[in-house]
């Protein structure tokens, strides 16, 4: 299984987006234009998120650019937090402390989550870091024994990209999901079904 490097504050870079890493300067600037629009934003992070969790697992780095150098950090995100047409929570991170600020900008990403699934919370780990003078959050991601929706689409991570899977790939993937849970299942197991059977037979003979 993918183990993720740790991070630490004196880091420059973070190496390059491959099958376990990704980039994003914000949950609410898009790379594009450089727009706030935070359910927008917030749906591609949702969309990189379930994709980990539809293969390895992994990290994404949130406030550094995609040459894995470039620290923007993500202090502009905190005042757009309550900008969202779907998520009704109040964002508020006027007068809060640092600390305060990375809580809720955990909270924002939580309840990001609860669109995947119910169990896709239970699956990331969030971290914050300081970095060359800007605070940076770290998504750490465990693949998942289930399939990962985002609007009904089914997204893996493959190489460096976010790809939507097709038709016969997400009947191929279901099935191997499937496959891995009974497997899963049946070595967990095991152990305690030939120790009921040998009990069973031992039963058996003193009857005799």
């Amino acid at each position: 299984p993918y183990v993720a490097p740790d991070v630490n504050n004196q880091q420059t870079t973070f190496g390059k987006e491959d099958l376990h890493t990704e980039f994003k300067t914000s949950i609410v600037f898009s790379a594009k234009n450089s727009e706030a629009d935070i359910d927008a934003q917030m749906l591609i992070i949702l969309k990189e998120i379930a994709a980990f969790m539809n293969a390895e697992g992994g990290r994404m780095y949130i406030g550094v650019k995609d040459d894995g150098e470039t620290i923007t950090g993500i202090e502009n995100d905190y005042p757009h937090l309550g900008e969202s047409d779907i998520d009704r929570y109040t964002y508020d991170v006027k007068g809060k402390t640092e600390q305060q600020k990375q809580d809720i900008y955990e909270n924002k990403i939580r309840n990001g989550l609860k669109h995947i699934n119910s169990i896709a919370g239970s699956l990331v780990n969030i971290s914050f870091q300081k970095i060359k003078n800007h605070t940076i959050c770290v998504i750490d991601i465990k693949p998942s024994p289930k399939p990962m929706f985002v609007n009904g689409i089914l997204y893996q991570r493959q190489g460096a990209s976010c790809r939507p899977l097709q038709r016969d790939d997400i009947s191929y993937f279901v099935l191997s999901k499937l496959q891995g849970e009974i497997e899963n299942y049946v070595k967990s197991n095991e152990s305690k079904w030939r120790k009921n059977a040998q009990n069973e037979t031992n039963k058996y003979f003193l009857l005799k």
